[in-house]
């Protein structure tokens, strides 16, 4: 049985990483151009089973027979790793403009695999495997030509290795030990490589081979420089998808497993500065919006700094991973953030007068690591704002700040914050509570949901089921029905008033009443608002029609969201 993946060719194959010609102008540019994820889907040598070798004469044969087999619908693609799908026509012009391409063509040179005699041609057996899709002998070749030393074995193995590891993050979850096997092993011959004498001669006889201006043979050096960069590029690049993608798991794995391959190697801190700035595209882009937005409308400071904030919480979790909480990018890029921060709730305050709002930003700040200059200008402000929001309201209290073990949690009038995780109030969509149960051993329970992440709190170690775990679970609540519950029921009173509908369990808000939907099957109901009941009974709340009380819904507040709402919610839809 073949030890591979194969490759969907789909329209978007070679487009999904169009060639950069400026990035690929510089020597390091040649592999960054293609050191992405999509690396080996859109590889020309895997679409159409060339050899790398293979001359401009053989190429464009090759390219004829796969069209004109194509056209006459007989096109089967039995090499190893080839596609799944046939090549369209215009993805055969798309690949022939690559292989004409000098730069282009020797960068994919690079990562497929070469003949034993590279950079000359001549037979081989582990490439006559692949032509028949056979690539358990090809790999135990490899296996045994590098024990004896072989550079190109070597090169073989870290490409093999690399395709693995890339067609595998479709299917292994993050705990996968395949997962982690094939990338460590992918690396670790790529690091081989990197230092392998051999090898980069062999990228010399190549280049001077090639004589082409646009290669010239010292190249070499620079290449061998840009080779780990590159490789390393791409988990980051994986990193930062699986992050805006709110699948944290993966993200904080390829940001771990970049440590662990780089932490604290020759020349690993440049790497791992590279790899967070591949992290952290999407945070400068989001710094230049906040500073805009609160120079056009100072008033939208605020919530202007409440994106940032969320995103840079998560950006610093996976720098802290990848480069170490410790590292001089994290702290940079930590002071040029709250630099925006600051600067727009200062902006804020000014337009507004509104202190206390400004108070939990401005102590989630005091918590980063920064230059010394900017943390006495946020201490400064936040005790100016203290002061300010102290005397204008000196019996209420800005924010509910607790800590939980080593987390903590932060509930204001803009949202709630758990660690990184940041739900501004104009997000929030769901919230459930229910305190413990000593009979079914359940810890109080409390969770919060956005359309971006969802909050949950049902540790034992953070909410014990005795008397403290249910003081500290009463003050949240309180917190929570202060300065979540009332905007957020506002809100939803209006969606639905306008035409929208709003599902709770097994019952649905409309602006015409509830529609009551029983667990038995029998006919849902519509209940005016004026007349809908609502009852606790046990651990549950029941809904009902004041006018037939046979006909009601049970709710779960620990399992259904927004159950906690219903009072309310019912009350304000049933005011004029």
């Amino acid at each position: 049985m073949n030890s591979h993946t194969s490759l969907s060719f789909g329209p978007a194959a070679l487009a999904a990483a169009p060639w950069d010609c400026d990035v690929a102008a510089t020597p390091a540019g040649l592999f960054a151009a293609i050191a992405t994820p999509a690396l080996y889907r859109q590889q020309p040598f895997r679409l159409t089973g060339l050899p790398v070798l293979a001359n401009a004469r053989d190429t464009a044969k090759r390219l004829e027979l796969l069209r004109q087999s194509l056209a006459l619908g007989l096109a089967e693609y039995h090499w190893a790793f080839a596609p799944s799908f046939a090549p369209t026509a215009d993805e055969f012009v798309a690949i022939s403009q690559v292989l004409k391409d000098a730069r282009q063509r020797f960068a994919y040179e690079f990562f497929w695999f070469w003949p034993a005699s590279y950079p000359e041609v001549s037979p081989d057996p582990a490439l006559q495997h692949l032509e028949r899709d056979e690539t358990e002998p090809a790999l135990a070749h490899w296996r045994m030509a590098a024990e004896a030393g072989s550079a190109v074995a070597q090169h073989n193995l870290a490409v093999y290795f690399h395709v693995q590891a890339l067609a595998g993050e479709r299917i292994w979850p993050a705990h996968d030990d395949t997962r982690r096997d094939s990338w460590q092993t992918a690396f670790a011959h790529w690091q081989r490589l990197a230092t392998n004498d051999d090898f980069w001669a062999l990228i010399s006889r190549r280049l001077m081979q090639l004589d082409d201006p646009q290669l010239p043979p010292d190249l070499g050096d620079d290449l061998r420089r840009a080779l780990l960069p590159a490789i390393a590029g791409i988990n980051a690049q994986l990193a930062a998808h699986y992050s805006t993608r709110d699948n944290t798991p993966l993200a904080r794995w390829h940001a771990e497993l970049l440590q662990q391959i780089f932490g604290g190697t020759f020349a690993g801190a440049q790497v791992l500065a590279n790899c967070g700035r591949v992290l952290t595209g999407q945070l400068e882009t989001r710094r230049a919006e906040t500073a805009r937005d609160t120079q056009a409308d100072p008033a939208r400071g605020l919530a202007a700094t409440r994106p940032l904030l969320e995103l840079a919480m998560r950006q610093f979790d996976l720098i802290s991973r990848a480069c170490g909480g410790d590292s001089t990018y994290l702290r940079e890029l930590s002071t040029s953030t709250a630099t925006t921060t600051l600067d727009a709730l200062v902006d804020y305050q000014r337009a507004t007068g509104d202190n206390a709002a400004c108070l939990p930003c401005l102590r989630l700040l005091q918590t980063w690591s920064v230059s010394p200059e900017l943390a006495a200008r946020i201490e400064q402000a936040h005790a100016i704002m203290s002061e300010a929001g102290t005397s204008a309201e000196p019996s209420t209290p800005a924010a509910l700040a607790l800590s939980l073990g080593e987390h903590r949690l932060t509930l204001d009038a803009t949202g709630v914050q758990f660690d990184e995780w940041l739900i501004a109030i104009d997000e929030l969509g769901g919230f459930r509570h229910a305190p413990a149960s000593a009979e079914a051993g359940l810890a109080p329970l409390l969770a919060w949901w956005s359309p971006a992440c969802a909050i949950t709190l049902d540790d034992p170690a953070l909410l014990p089921a005795d008397d403290a775990g249910a003081a500290r679970y009463a003050r949240i609540v309180e917190a929570c029905e202060r300065w979540l519950v009332p905007p957020l029921v506002a809100r939803l009173t209006e969606t639905i008033r306008q035409g929208g509908s709003l599902e709770i369990g097994a019952v649905t808000l409309t602006a015409e009443g509830i529609c009551l939907a029983p667990a038995h099957g029998e006919t849902a109901a519509l209940v005016p608002y004026a007349a809908a009941r609502l009852l606790t009974q046990d651990d549950h709340l029941l809904c009902s029609s004041a006018a037939d009380t046979s006909v009601s819904v049970a709710f779960s507040p620990r399992e259904d969201w927004n159950v906690v709402l219903l009072p309310p919610l019912l009350a304000a839809l049933a005011t004029p």
